[in-house]
């Protein structure tokens, strides 16, 4: 295949992401099934995120190759973990806000199902997204 034809700009490189990395988080969440349901960590504060977080740092400061008792997993690895849940609570709520945002078109106040930057009705390039 002539990859001069494959039009990859702008396009996300999932290719770049580490197996290693991949691995990593998957051998702390199997470790968690030991305790807790699976997917039970999207009910959890995110202050008990951050404060493992900040744990498994100060652990991985005083030894980057420290490992955790009770896993016996590195440190970093645990630490990365809580970072990753933590974005992810914070993409979810993020998720949650746009979804309580509806647009409108300020021109003649068309609500779409979707966004875009033309409207619709008017076809004005009137589409704003508006809390409601």
């Amino acid at each position: 295949m002539n990859q001069d034809l494959k039009q990859d700009a702008g396009k996300l490189r999932y290719d770049l992401v580490s197996p290693e990395i991949e691995k990593a988080l998957a051998e702390v969440y199997t470790f968690g099934l030991r305790d807790h349901k699976e997917n039970s960590w999207e009910s959890v504060e995110l202050n008990r995120y951050f404060a493992a977080e900040k744990r498994h740092d100060y652990e991985y400061k005083k030894n980057h190759l420290s490992v955790d008792v009770d896993s016996g997993l590195l440190h970093i690895k645990h630490k990365l973990w809580n970072v990753v849940t933590e974005l992810l609570l914070a993409l979810k709520e993020s998720q949650e806000l746009i979804q309580d945002i509806k647009p409108s078109c300020t021109n003649c106040k068309f609500n779409p199902t979707r966004y875009r930057r033309i409207c619709d009705e008017c076809e004005g390039y009137k589409y704003f997204a508006t809390k409601q």
